[in-house]
């Protein structure tokens, strides 16, 4: 009898630190000091480099960043965000791509930026912009050197003089 009345406490003990541990995991987050929420969603993006420059045949490698409504990094866990690239129309390395098909794009994941690459093939400048959300002709109103992180989309250029990479031999 002396047994019975032991399991019967560790069930009750067992069934209080259950709802307790069920309440805690199921009561909605506050925010306590050191603790941020998530944003609510990416608003900007950064290009980078704003301006660069190598020789034909060289690889181009873009980061885009992309921030929240306050100015931070829109980082962590459910923030990956889609950011497209256009290539302007006189990029001599414009990709091209049909419609309004992005030229190349990424997704940022929980590190809030993402890069893309592409060959500078062609001698001359190229304008890549990244945009967001929303229609490409964001990029037609954001010029090389515009303010950043104040907008949807973001341009950069990227120079190629023509001089090609030397053959391995």
């Amino acid at each position: 009898m002396v047994r019975t009345e032991r399991l019967q406490r560790t069930d009750r003990l067992l069934a209080a630190w259950l709802v307790a541990l069920l309440s805690v995991a199921l009561a909605p987050a506050a925010p306590f000091g050191g603790l941020s929420a998530v944003a609510a969603e990416a608003t900007t993006v950064d290009l980078s480099p704003e301006a660069g420059s190598g020789p034909t045949g060289d690889v181009v490698v873009l980061t885009a960043r992309v921030y929240d409504e306050n100015g931070d990094l829109y980082a962590g866990a459910g923030t990956s965000t889609h950011v497209r690239f256009f290539f302007d129309s006189s990029s001599p390395n414009d990709i091209d791509s049909p419609g309004n098909s992005s030229d190349l794009d990424c997704m940022t994941g929980i590190l809030g930026l993402c890069t893309v690459s592409y060959v500078a093939t062609a001698p001359g400048t190229d304008v890549v912009c990244a945009v967001l959300a929303g229609p490409t002709s964001q990029c037609d109103d954001e010029a090389v050197g515009d303010a950043e992180r104040d907008d949807r989309a973001d341009a950069v250029q990227h120079t190629n003089p023509g001089m090609p990479l030397p053959t391995p031999t």
